[in-house]
């Protein structure tokens, strides 16, 4: 109950601009109207998307929210894809719906985020909107205890949970629960401490709802090691990370790249980036907390965003004084500066 409080509280969404009109049909079998439904779909192309958010570059905060909605509605998004884009916030739009029984699924894009663009949304039901990305909602302390994410954390003492990787296309398994509500169990990501860190299994939870909606509780359900990967897959998992950062202008931000200096690996910028949209601040070498000598840590690197603009920062993992080896490892990191949100 405490957990389906702390939903109500967090994640509260109004009613206000979902309220399709009341069908005959609904009325005479007595169903409940949805506030997000089909209509609520912004199917666009990735050219209309780029094009809507070409409009509102130069904003931030609310601004550039309710500017994308304004350019969403010009190139032709129904109303209620608008209405709940302007609601929700984050410049976030509904890409698919399935129905699921009482309590359907929203998959929805954010544009404008640097790192996990795709996420999915539990919606019609009480409350009417919960956001199953938001991991400060988990009850961690089932999956603490779980010989299997013990054995990780082990060996990997700074494990962190990440929102799972949710293309609009996957599926997500929804149960019939013995009281006849809806299971709908969702995939988590365990990583190596960072988002760009080595994935170390898949947790699992199920968000549990009565048959008239009512979300009762989250469940810990079980933890999953990633497949062996053939040495092949492997290495070129290695070899290359790629991630994207969005900064503001005048702030600073860190980039973390796992590290192993006891081997004499260290990772270090390998070609100039744009100082006039970026500049180094300074890099610092962390062991990870509680890990064996030669555990390894995280060369974490401080950038300023200097100016607006977009940029790309390469990194290679080296030995400094090997001159002729090819890095270990690249890393890219794509950077886009965009104004103070105001």
């Amino acid at each position: 109950m405490r957990a389906a409080a702390a939903v109500v509280s967090a994640m509260f969404f109004s009613l206000l601009f979902f309220r399709p009109a009341l069908a005959v049909d609904a009325v005479q079998e007595n169903r409940p109207v949805k506030a997000v439904g089909p209509e609520a779909v912004w199917s666009a192309d990735k050219q209309t998307v780029q094009l809507a958010k070409q409009k509102c570059i130069d904003l931030g905060g609310r601004e550039l929210e309710e500017c994308f909605a304004d350019a969403m509605r010009d190139l032709g998004a129904a109303p209620e894809a608008v209405a709940f884009t302007r609601s929700f916030g984050g410049g976030a739009f509904v890409r698919r719906f399935r129905e699921a029984g009482r309590v359907d699924i929203a998959q929805v894009i954010y544009p404008f985020r640097a790192n996990e663009n795709h996420g999915m949304l539990l919606v019609n039901g009480d409350p009417p909107i919960v956001d199953v990305d938001d991991i400060m909602l988990l009850p961690k302390e089932g999956m603490e205890q779980d010989k299997t994410y013990i054995s990780i954390k082990k060996s990997y003492p700074r494990v962190t949970i990440w929102p799972g990787d949710r293309p609009p296309r996957q599926p997500t398994q929804v149960e019939t629960l013995p009281n006849g509500g809806q299971g709908f169990v969702v995939a988590y990501t365990l990583r190596n401490f960072c988002h760009a860190c080595e994935v170390l299994g898949t947790a699992f939870f199920s968000f549990d709802f009565d048959k008239s909606g009512r979300l009762t509780g989250i469940r810990f359900l079980r933890i999953e090691l990633p497949p062996k990967k053939t040495p092949r897959e492997a290495r070129k998992e290695s070899e290359q990370i790629s991630f994207v950062v969005m900064a503001e202008e005048g702030k600073e931000f860190t980039v973390r790249l796992a590290s192993n200096r006891t081997t004499g690996y260290q990772w270090r910028p390998a070609t100039p980036h744009d100082d006039r949209v970026v500049r180094l601040v300074h890099s610092d070498y962390v062991p990870f907390e509680g890990a064996p000598v030669g555990g390894g840590g995280e060369d974490i690197f401080t950038f300023l965003a200097v100016g607006r603009g977009n940029t790309e920062i390469t990194m290679e993992y080296v030995r400094p004084w090997e001159k002729s080896h090819l890095p270990v490892k690249t890393a890219t990191i794509r950077v886009s500066v965009r104004p103070p949100s105001r």
